[in-house]
């Protein structure tokens, strides 16, 4: 049986970073599946040794991506607002270490990063950078985008 941080597309064991809705529930899945989720395309998912997603925060629909905090150091970690819903300037400022900017990743999701990170000397953030497309200095943050003010 997958593991809990495993990719559920089938053939795939790479560590997980979203969860997608499909019509056979929530499932768990890693930065290459989430993008082509997105982009509308069909994912085979392992349905019969993949465990659903239990993560709702509290929303009337699973969040297109679990917030997830990646820090410099590769720990990713998943993290809530603390309402539930959304992330107050205050709570992003702490998360990624500074005033923010907020990068567009796809139609539903953003990656709120520090705008300051390169002054600062941070080091690249390998994750970041991946899901991004371009390179990412310090830690990042993950979310759907209504869940940014």
């Amino acid at each position: 049986m997958k593991g809990i941080k495993t990719c559920s597309v089938v053939g795939c064991d790479k560590s997980v970073v979203a969860a997608v809705e499909t019509p056979a529930g929530v499932y768990r899945v890693c930065i290459q599946h989430m993008r082509e989720a997105n982009e509308g395309r069909l994912l085979t998912i392992d349905t019969e040794n993949s465990a659903l997603a239990p993560f709702y925060a509290g929303t009337e629909r699973p969040p297109v991506v679990i917030p997830r905090l990646l820090p410099v150091d590769g720990g990713i970690r998943c993290i809530q607002p603390h309402n539930t819903m959304t992330f107050t300037t205050e709570e992003l400022q702490n998360h990624v270490g500074g005033y923010f900017e907020i990068l567009h990743i796809d139609a539903s999701n953003v990656m709120v990063i520090d705008e300051d990170a390169m002054l600062k000397q941070s080091s690249p953030n390998s994750v970041a950078s991946l899901l991004a497309g371009q390179t990412i200095y310090g830690d990042a943050l993950v979310c759907a985008s209504d869940m940014v003010p």
